[in-house]
Parts: C-alpha cells; sequence; structure tokens
C-alpha cells in the first residue's frame, strides 16, 4: 500500500514539477541509442542496428538559460542521436541546434509556457494517476484479507487476531487513500495556481 502512495507521489510530483518550467531533470527518463554497423553482414549490406541505450546524461550536460533548456553535447557528432533520443520521449519538447563556432553540439530547448488546455490535460493525467493508486491499494487489502482468511481456515491464527489484523488492514487502507487524495487535491491546487 505505502509503494503504490510512493509511485504515485513521485510521479505526480515530477509531472507538476517540471510543469511550463525549464528544468533539468525534465530529460531524466532520455535514453540515448547510438547506431551499430553490423559487420557479419559484408561490406555491401552493412546496415545500421540500434545499440545499447545510454543515459542522456552520459552524453550531455544539461543547464537552463532564459526559461528553456540547454544540452551541450561531450562529442558533437552525438549530438543527432541525442536529439533524436529527445523526440522519441515523447515529452513535447523540439530541441534545436544552435549554430556557431562556440555552440557546436548545443541544443536548445525552449519550455512552453502550460495553457489552459494542457493544464486541464494535467489535471485529468493526475486523476488517472491517483485512481490507480486507489486502486493498488485497494488490490492490496484484498489480498491481504485474502491472506488472512486462508491462515484462519487453517488454523495458523485465532478468530481474534483475524478480526484484529483485519481491522488494522482497513485502517491502513484508510490511511493511503487518504494520502492519495490530499496529494491530488495539493497538485491540483498546484496546477491552477501556475
Amino acid at each position: 500500500m505505502r509503494r503504490a502512495f510512493q509511485r504515485c507521489k513521485e510521479t505526480i510530483t515530477r509531472m507538476v514539477g517540471s510543469h511550463g518550467r525549464a528544468d533539468p531533470s525534465i530529460l531524466d527518463g532520455v535514453q540515448v541509442s547510438l547506431p551499430n554497423a553490423n559487420p557479419t553482414e559484408g561490406p555491401t549490406k552493412s546496415r545500421l542496428q540500434e545499440g545499447p541505450s545510454y543515459n542522456i546524461r552520459e552524453f550531455a550536460t544539461i543547464g537552463t538559460r532564459d526559461g528553456s533548456l540547454i544540452v551541450t553535447c561531450f562529442d558533437p557528432s552525438t549530438v543527432k542521436h541525442v536529439e533524436r533520443a529527445i523526440y522519441t520521449a515523447e515529452l513535447g519538447l523540439s530541441p534545436q541546434r544552435l549554430t556557431g563556432e562556440d555552440e557546436e553540439g548545443v541544443l536548445n530547448i525552449p519550455i512552453p509556457r502550460p495553457t489552459s488546455e494542457t493544464r486541464a490535460q494535467l489535471s485529468k493525467d493526475i486523476s488517472k494517476i491517483c485512481e490507480n493508486a486507489r486502486v493498488s491499494i485497494r488490490t492490496a487489502r484484498h489480498l491481504a484479507q485474502k491472506q488472512i482468511r486462508s491462515d484462519e481456515k487453517r488454523k495458523v491464527i485465532g478468530a481474534d487476531e483475524a478480526r484484529t489484523e483485519m481491522k488494522g488492514i482497513d485502517e491502513e487502507t484508510k490511511k493511503q487513500t487518504a494520502e492519495v487524495d490530499k496529494l491530488y487535491e495539493q497538485m491540483k491546487a498546484r496546477i491552477e495556481q501556475n
């Protein structure tokens, strides 16, 4: 039950915290794949295949400037792969290559300001995540109750102990559900405030 709440809290905090702000942590989940040439196909049939994926921070530093993210690649030859990884991460971001001698290997990612539509969509997404957390909490309660009934039938625990355990599970379920509801209301107010 606690794990469901913690997962919900982490996900929602990350979504709301970075909404409309240039926060480098937005790109934490981006994985960059470098293509590998397949040598077994022969020189004429050599094709590029996707290689292993690495975190974006292994290829570049991420900073902020003027409400935009600035991604500076360590090796300018990897810019194309980093740019593709940001596009395929489906974050709704559009990286743009900066031109100039000093800015080789640098991507500028403007962060769009939130509109009423994006706020409404974020609110819906948060509502779904919270509902999934509530369902996970209820499922955990159901499984625990089932285990207690099974233990009671097999005479592992007595009837009094089973009632006490059931009561404790119900209290924990109410507590965790209330925490999810409180988190939802806090984040909804934060979205509307921005």
